[in-house]
């Protein structure tokens, strides 16, 4: 997560290795295990365009996407050129983003990518996942200072109130009998009072 935002809802954290358990990667050389970026000007149409405000995926994974050989790219001959571009592959050819996922690409096959969203989207498909980014309660005062979603935060909202998020449903999906532990207890909590917990918290073997 880049240094100069916030994640809230860290909550949501915990429901990560269940997806990569629950989504294997397809069909991608190189990598162990999906990485999971975020909605956040992560593009349909502008191909490679990943987010780069957050990832999150297994170590080797990770140290080979942020591995990428130093640009050496003039800034003024970059600008020069981003402003005569008449085609949308050239006016984004320079997008860090892009760079970032296609050096991985490049890496992991040996071969850069062609550049068109049918590629794009087949890297989707079978490498990564990608979550709304309003699941995190990312926080970026640089841009966006006033949204935030507090509803995700442990223990901002009542116990009634508390949301069962896309992540929440898929964590059950990946825990088995351990989404049955501690719901007495909470069955006999107050509606008004703040959850002690959410379903993120529950993992297998955990009897508390």
């Amino acid at each position: 997560m880049r240094s100069d935002q916030r994640a809230y809802a860290i909550h949501a954290l915990r429901a990560f290795p269940a997806l990569l358990d629950l989504f294997p990667v397809r069909n991608a050389p190189g990598q162990s295990a999906r990485l999971i970026g975020i909605s956040l000007i992560t593009s349909q149409t502008a191909p490679y365009h990943l987010s780069d405000f957050f990832l999150f995926g297994r170590t080797g994974d990770m140290g080979a996407f942020w591995s990428m050989p130093l640009d050496t790219l003039n800034m003024a001959d970059v600008g020069t050129q981003h402003m005569a571009a008449t085609t949308f592959e050239k006016y984004t050819e320079f997008y860090p983003e892009r760079y970032l996922m296609t050096e991985y690409l490049r890496r992991m096959t040996g071969v850069r990518p062609e550049y068109s969203i049918r590629g794009w989207l087949a890297t989707l498909a079978n490498r990564l996942i990608v979550i709304d980014y309003a699941q995190l309660d990312l926080y970026w005062p640089k841009y966006w200072p006033h949204e935030e979603r507090p509803d995700l935060q442990l223990g901002a909202s009542r116990l009634l109130d508390t949301p069962l998020t896309f992540l929440d449903w898929l964590h059950l999906q990946a825990i088995g009998e351990a989404m049955y532990d501690s719901c007495d207890v909470i069955d006999k909590l107050n509606p008004q009072s703040k959850p002690p917990m959410r379903v993120s918290d529950l993992v297998p073997g955990n009897e508390s």
